[in-house]
C-alpha cells in the first residue's frame, strides 16, 4: 500500500488474492477457465488503533492437479468439474456452483475442491495428439493439496498406466508479491 491506512477503532481484516475493486469479498465470482489462483485468509487478523504493521498468511481455496507421462510431454488436460461460482473470503466456502469442463493447454489443472461424481474421467492430451482418459471418481480433492499423478504409456501405447499417484502440499511455482487493499 502506498498511502497509509490509519485505524480509528479495533476490527478484524480478511484478505485475499486477486484483489479486484468493486468485488464483493463475501461472494467472490470464480471462473475456472481463467485458471486463477485464488488465495484467502482463513481466519480474520485483528487490528487496532496505533498498529503499526499487520501479518496475514495466505491460504490456496483451490485444488491443483499436476500430471507427468514418462517420456512424454502433457500438453492439455480437461475435467468435468465446478466451472462458476462464488467464494466466500470470510468463511472460505464455495456457492452457487455450476459445472463445466475446465481445460488448460498444460500439465497442471487448478479446480475448485470437490468429489468428482461417478464416472468422472480427466482428459490427458499427449503433444503427439493422443488423448487419454483416466478416472476421478470418489476422489475427496481438497483446498491447498496438489494431487501429482504420474503415468507411463504400457506396451502398446494403447492406455496409461499409474506410475505412482502423491497428495502434497501446494508448492507455488512462482512468487507472488502482492499488498493488502
Amino acid at each position: 500500500i502506498t498511502v497509509p491506512v490509519y485505524v480509528e477503532k479495533p476490527g478484524k481484516v480478511y484478505a485475499y488474492y486477486p484483489y479486484q475493486s468493486g468485488d464483493d469479498p463475501e461472494a467472490l465470482a470464480v471462473n475456472m477457465a481463467n485458471q486463477v489462483d485464488l488465495l484467502y485468509s482463513k481466519a480474520a487478523a485483528s487490528i487496532a488503533p496505533g498498529s503499526s504493521s499487520l501479518s496475514v498468511k495466505l491460504h490456496h481455496a483451490l485444488s491443483q492437479i499436476t500430471v507427468a507421462v514418462e517420456n512424454e510431454e502433457v500438453s492439455g488436460l480437461s475435467l468435468l468439474s465446478p466451472m462458476t461460482g462464488n467464494f466466500n473470503v470470510c468463511t472460505g466456502s464455495f456457492t452457487r456452483l455450476a459445472s463445466g469442463e475446465v481445460n488448460v493447454s498444460s500439465d497442471n489443472l487448478l479446480i475448485v475442491p470437490h468429489v468428482p461424481a461417478t464416472g468422472t474421467e480427466m482428459t490427458i492430451r499427449l503433444k503427439k495428439g493422443t488423448d487419454y482418459r483416466y478416472s476421478l471418481a470418489g476422489m475427496d480433492l481438497k483446498p491447498g493439496e496438489t494431487y501429482v499423478f504420474k503415468f507411463k504409456l504400457n506396451a502398446d501405447r494403447e492406455t496409461l498406466e499409474i506410475a505412482s499417484f502423491s497428495v502434497v502440499d501446494w508448492v507455488v511455482r512462482e512468487n507472488h508479491v502482492d499488498y493488502l487493499r
